[in-house]
């Protein structure tokens, strides 16, 4: 995850600043311009960890006030063995609360999903809408295929493509989500399709990348170019 990163990150920076207590002249040889320029590489990296993990709403002067009471060995409003266990808890908690939020915006999007025209909802809650349909040989779950796709959260958000990549993608469907196994079995080659894939065919409860959080729901337009036949199956 990505915010224990920023705690870890953050803890031994200010760990290190406790060590160092009250501030020191730099090292021999290292200029006021370089620690200029050290102590503000080190806010860019900390603010851009922050950001990109959605912690905006910091309050940055209590921050700040944290760092300076450590560097001055003053007496800490909270310990730092509380403070870990307070980020601990908090983090995972939050984790919980955007986890719970997901699933239930996911089952929101295909219970309206699934009345829409042409599109299709199997037993196990794949949602599947045929674009063009081709009229090769079909996959099975032993098979190999080679794909265009591109890959989307619910809000429209793109997380992966392999038209930015300038290729196809090869795979052997032993090697992807259950979504795509299943999925990609129910039509030919040469098809276009859409798939709408709920968590628990996904990624479930666990964070895949940045964007793909706990218990998202994936929309997948793929273009099934070739099925290439496992040889047990020849």
């Amino acid at each position: 995850m990505r915010t224990l990163k920023i705690i870890l990150f953050a803890a031994a920076l200010i760990l290190a600043a406790q060590s160092c207590g009250q501030k020191k002249e730099a090292p021999q040889g290292i200029t006021q311009d370089q620690v200029d320029s050290l102590s503000y590489s080190l806010g860019v990296i900390i603010g851009s960890q922050f950001k990109d993990s959605k912690l905006t709403y910091l309050n940055m002067a209590e921050y700040e006030r944290a760092i300076e009471d450590v560097m001055a060995d003053k007496t800490l409003k909270i310990e730092v063995m509380n403070a870990q266990m307070f980020l601990q808890n908090y983090f995972t908690r939050l984790q919980e609360m955007e986890s719970a939020r997901n699933l239930e915006e996911g089952q929101k999007f295909l219970a309206e999903n699934k009345e829409k025209e042409g599109v299709i909802e199997t037993p196990s809650g794949l949602q599947y809408k045929i674009i063009t349909e081709g009229t090769g040989p079909m996959a099975t779950a032993i098979d190999t295929v080679e794909v265009h796709y591109i890959g989307t959260l619910i809000d429209g958000t793109e997380f992966d493509s392999s038209h930015k990549n300038g290729q196809t993608a090869t795979f052997p469907l032993t090697g992807v989500i259950q979504g795509w196994i299943e999925g990609l079995q129910l039509i030919p080659e040469g098809s276009t399709v859409m798939f709408y894939i709920p968590s628990e065919l996904a990624y479930g409860n666990r964070q895949a990348s940045r964007e793909i959080l706990p218990n998202s729901t994936l929309i997948f337009e793929i273009e099934l170019i070739k099925v290439k036949q496992a040889v047990e199956k020849k």
